[in-house]
């Protein structure tokens, strides 16, 4: 389910939850009235870039278990000043989420070894991406809104299924309408959308395959190796850049950090053999459950990863990050 509202579903969702929250107040005199919450915007550059570090500690992945460690000199603690000026449930109608630039290091590494009575086959990895990319900013329905979302959405274009819902939720009542409500474009999340992104990636791999007991060409030492940089617009079949992001949840203080999968062709020798060219895969990786103190300073991070995708080639992905919002 797409985390964001067609523009009908979010029209037909105000529109109801604004009638509905009217039809309680009629009933609850000393009910408030709510502000109109503003819809999902592009990149504004407003945001300032002076406040106090913040960092990310990753606990988990997609791809495995992680480790991290907190990059932040001077993230303080104190909720009061986080990050409620980036929010709008006031007098703002529209929240304003500042690009940003993001730069991330991944460097792999892994050892894999088979040994049997036939063979002794040894790998290690050692391969290295690096990719800077400005990043647009918009304001995104919370997670606690999702549920409700996903619900109207799923109805469609059905009024009859759209008030059943809405319906659903009034009985919950009012307090329920109001969380709704202020819950609409909460979270940030910043996606590349085909902005400027460049990288470069660099591979150092070796092994050695050798039968045992049999002198054949099949044993010789193994390499591949060989650097590249590259336009994020201009990769290989398959790869897609526009899957990077960062998802910030506002409520919990915590972000995602997405980064996409990459390959690159690299030179491959393989004992007293002619050398020839294989595409080197770099794994996507997940870090998540990233703590953050403040979203108007720099986003400073690191994660170690374990990828498992590959059990005959495990790999090690040791993640350094930061995200630069842009100044006010």
């Amino acid at each position: 389910m797409s985390k964001f509202m067609t523009a009908s579903a979010r029209a037909t969702l105000l529109i109801g939850l604004g009638v509905l929250l009217a039809a309680c107040s009629h009933s609850d005199p000393e009910a408030r009235a709510l502000p109109v919450p503003g819809g999902s915007v592009g990149a504004i550059g407003t945001n300032a870039g002076n406040g106090k570090n913040a960092s990310g500690n990753a606990d988990s992945s997609d791809r495995g278990n992680s480790t991290n460690t907190d990059q932040s000199s001077d993230a303080q603690n104190n909720d009061s000043d986080t990050d409620d000026s980036n929010d709008s449930t006031g007098g703002s109608a529209e929240p304003k989420v500042p690009d940003g630039t993001l730069t991330y290091t991944i460097v792999y590494t892994g050892h894999s070894e088979l040994n049997t009575s036939e063979k002794h086959n040894v790998f290690d990895v050692s391969r290295r991406l690096q990719v800077t990319s400005r990043l647009y900013g918009s304001a995104v329905p919370s997670r606690e809104n999702n549920a409700f979302t996903g619900k109207m959405e799923a109805c469609g274009n059905d009024s009859a299924c759209q008030q059943a819902v809405m319906m659903s939720l009034m009985a919950k009542g009012n307090s329920a309408l109001e969380q709704n409500l202020h819950a609409m474009d909460r979270d940030r999340t910043w996606t590349r959308l085909g902005g400027p992104c460049h990288g470069t990636a660099s591979v150092d791999d070796k092994g050695d395959n050798h039968w045992k007991g049999w002198d054949t060409k099949l044993n010789g030492r193994v390499s591949q190796q060989g650097t590249t940089t590259f336009d994020c617009r201009h990769v290989s079949l398959g790869i897609d850049f526009s899957g990077l992001e960062l998802a910030a949840q506002m409520e919990a203080h915590t972000y995602t950090l997405t980064l996409p999968r990459f390959e690159m062709e690299a030179r491959y020798v393989f004992g007293d053999q002619a050398p020839t060219t294989r595409l080197v895969d770099f794994p996507s990786v997940v870090v998540k459950d990233v703590r953050f103190t403040t979203l108007e300073a720099p986003l400073h991070g690191s994660a170690t990863v374990q990828n498992l995708d590959n059990p005959t080639e495990p790999l090690t992905a040791k993640v350094d990050w930061t995200f630069t919002p842009d100044a006010k």
